[in-house]
């Protein structure tokens, strides 16, 4: 079914990385030491927030804005995770995902559209406040798919979508997708391909296997560090707006004030 799709726009695009697509299962690695941190040139050790790169299906599912004239088959993909109550909230200043390029092979991609959701009934809902990364080319790769992307987001505790859509020209650079995962933790994987080209149906985000996705969710790690625990001084005390009458009568109040003051020392 995913070949017959990709014969509509040309032979050659019926590769291991269409929809539905499988390769052969590699050992995914996470990029970041052993003892779950990860030194950025800032110097400040970064923890593993969330981390789901266990239980790889040995798929991957297209996650491409190509080019306009291959426009119809922009697709994205996206899966969920939880900000847990007991803590303040979480800095999000790194995503991992591992991912495969078709041939040729070897590609970094021109961008990389990220964004973090709020929940909307078990699928990705509105872009959250200050953690939507269009075009960003603040990221890393080995030329193999697999991306390390750089982002700055705080979320407050609850549950959230990470979605990603990888810049690259079909011409001459082949596809991207997104590794996939057996097993579904919390809601399975959403996708969708806005102007189906695929013939889907899924042009809007619906959940990744109905779409033709093998394997339940994605595979990506979150790493950052939890938000402080925010006092008093976290805020700035707010200035209050008075109007021409609240000044005038603050005016008439202070003048009182300083009047009973001389009054009282006489």
């Amino acid at each position: 079914m995913a070949t017959d799709r990709f014969d509509r726009i040309g032979t050659t695009l019926a590769l291991a990385l269409m929809a539905g697509g499988s390769v052969a299962a590699a050992t995914l690695q996470p990029s970041h030491p052993a003892d779950g941190t990860a030194d950025f040139p800032s110097g400040v050790p970064l923890d593993v927030l969330y981390g789901q790169l266990d239980d790889p299906s040995g798929s991957v599912f297209t996650d491409q804005a190509f080019e306009v004239s291959y426009a119809a088959y922009d697709s994205a993909g996206a899966d969920d995770f939880v900000v847990p109550a007991d803590v303040f909230g979480w800095d999000i200043v790194v995503v991992n995902t591992p991912g495969q390029f078709s041939p040729p092979a070897g590609q970094v991609p021109l961008a990389v559209n990220v964004a973090f959701h709020y929940d909307a009934g078990g699928l990705p809902g509105g872009v959250a406040r200050e953690c939507d990364f269009p075009a960003n080319t603040d990221f890393t790769t080995d030329g193999t798919g697999d991306l390390y992307i750089q982002v700055t987001c705080m979320l407050f505790p609850g549950t959230y979508w990470y979605s990603q859509q990888v810049r690259v020209d079909f011409d001459p650079s082949g596809q991207h997708a997104w590794s996939t995962r057996n097993a579904a933790e919390g809601n399975a994987a959403a996708w969708k391909n806005p102007g189906d080209g695929f013939l889907t149906g899924c042009s809007d985000w619906s959940p990744a296997a109905g779409c033709g996705q093998v394997g339940e969710d994605m595979l990506f790690e979150l790493l950052g560090q939890e938000s402080p625990s925010c006092q008093l001084d976290c805020f700035p005390p707010a200035v209050p707006a008075y109007g021409f009458k609240g000044t005038l009568l603050l005016i008439v109040s202070l003048g009182s004030s300083a009047a009973y003051v001389l009054f009282r020392r006489r």
